[in-house]
């Protein structure tokens, strides 16, 4: 992007700028940056929240900079915003030239600059901004970094990075995972701790929403409460079409002593994931409609 015009954020990083006595003239950038939204996949339901940060990378002696991380303000509140207590700035001599959250316009904009000269390594990923979303409606949104702006410090003088790579993210609704009947089932009902059996392995039933309008990956979490308190297993994540069922499977193990000795009962909840790993965790339980429960002897 081109520097040959120097903008507000520009001229005030220099007039702050006490290295030299005089403002300089940017000189042509000498290195390139980029800067990620991460993660970059998010997901929820409506009334959760989510914190994505801004990062940047590639600049060895980071002066200031100017982001915006912009959203659709239908889908998305911006909640929380950490302009500089932990970010890379934190703890610096700095000057905040903007800080803005607008939930009407859907961003959230941060400029700075250090001071007295200094700079910041910010050649390896550094934190540049903080924001915490909360989900307000069943609508997806992107999540972009919207005019960039980075400035170095090269042998004292300011210098605008002209080449920077943007890392833009998502938040993308779950899909809508059904557990169907008989919700789960468990393949060993007794195991023997005498004969070494020491899992027992567990299904569970799933459907993509007949009416959903896209693809999805779904899968169930196993809540089970046995001797030895409770534990929640995650099965395989498997993708759906809309209306397509299938089983998702997973593996309990327990130690061959006498602690594992006792009854076990489980249930099911419905896994909705926008990737493999980016999943929402269902409210209700579902029990197996064959017993949910099995013994360890």
């Amino acid at each position: 992007m081109s520097r040959r015009v120097l903008s507000p954020f520009l001229i005030v990083a220099i007039a702050l700028m006490s290295v030299v006595p005089e403002a300089p003239f940017l000189a042509q950038a000498q290195t390139s940056a980029t800067l990620s939204v991460n993660p970059t996949f998010n997901a929820g339901g409506i009334g959760s929240s989510f914190t994505d940060e801004v990062d940047i990378s590639g600049v060895p002696n980071l002066l200031a900079y100017d982001v915006s991380l912009c959203y659709n303000p239908g889908a998305l509140n911006a909640v929380s915003v950490d302009f500089d207590s932990t970010t890379i700035v934190a703890g610096t001599s700095h000057f905040n030239i903007a800080t803005g959250i607008d939930n009407a316009a859907g961003c959230v904009r941060y400029a700075v600059t250090l001071l007295g000269g200094s700079t910041i390594d910010g050649s390896g990923t550094v934190v540049a901004l903080y924001v915490t979303f909360r989900v307000i409606a069943d609508q997806d949104s992107p999540l972009n970094i919207v005019s960039p702006q980075v400035i170095q410090l090269l042998n004292g003088v300011p210098v605008a990075v002209d080449n920077i790579v943007v890392n833009n993210g998502v938040f993308n609704l779950p899909p809508t995972i059904l557990v169907v009947p008989p919700y789960s089932d468990v393949v060993q009902r007794v195991r023997h701790l005498s004969k070494g059996q020491d899992h027992t392995d567990l299904k569970g039933y799933i459907q993509l929403a007949p009416n959903a309008t896209r693809p999805g990956f779904g899968g169930v979490i196993f809540d089970i409460v046995g001797p030895g308190g409770e534990v929640q297993l995650p099965s395989n994540v498997v993708f759906l079409f809309p209306g397509n069922s299938t089983t998702v499977t997973a593996t309990f193990f327990f130690p061959l002593a006498s602690s594992s000795v006792g009854t076990y009962s489980y249930s099911v909840l419905a896994m909705r994931c926008v990737t493999p790993d980016a999943c929402v965790i269902g409210t209700t339980a579902f029990l197996s409609l064959n017993g949910a429960f099995f013994k360890v002897k």
